[in-house]
């Protein structure tokens, strides 16, 4: 597993028969343990693609700690039978935490203030903008993380929709939540 991805005392607490190792990154495991591994725990940053996947000959299972699959190669691993599982509820407080304070951050237009703040200057009239309790928000999915970002944006915003990747099941890529 990589740094962060899970903590590795409770890993080795809780399945005491397997080895747990930390790496710094795909690239640079050993070449040994590549071999060997059967499951990898990563977190965001970390690309698996199909050349890649040629190290990890034994690996069966990806275990990714968060929500999004970016830098998975999804048919690469399905193509040779790998598994991969996503646990996007630990981290879906924080990631609300972000969008609570990037949505604070932008609708009150701070980066245009910041930057002649450290040169001395007060440009209150660029940071002027309407209050975030008129303002409607759309999240992207309605999954852990989504959901996490509606129940701390809700309290300060006229209204939150959810949008959804269309697909044969859906009729509609937009519903509201809460108004």
């Amino acid at each position: 597993m990589v740094p962060g991805a899970a903590d590795p005392v409770v890993l080795r607490r809780h399945l005491p028969g397997c080895a747990i190792r930390v790496i710094e990154s795909l690239d640079t495991a050993a070449l040994n343990l590549a071999a060997r591994a059967e499951v990898l725990v990563l977190r965001s940053g970390h690309r698996l693609d199909a050349e890649r996947l040629t190290r990890w000959p034994k690996l069966r299972h990806v275990i990714r700690a968060g929500s999004g699959l970016d830098g998975l190669d999804v048919e690469a691993l399905a193509a040779r039978g790998v598994t991969v599982h996503r646990n996007p509820a630990p981290a879906a407080d924080a990631v609300a935490e972000w969008a609570l304070a990037a949505l604070l951050g932008l609708a009150r237009r701070i980066p245009y203030g910041h930057a002649p703040l450290l040169r001395g200057q007060h440009t209150k009239q660029q940071c002027i903008a309407p209050p975030i309790s008129r303002m409607r928000v759309a999240i992207w999915g309605a999954g852990p993380v989504g959901r996490a970002c509606a129940t701390a944006l809700a309290p300060y915003v006229d209204e939150i929709a959810f949008a959804a990747r269309p697909s044969p099941n859906s009729p509609s890529s937009w519903w509201t939540c809460w108004g």
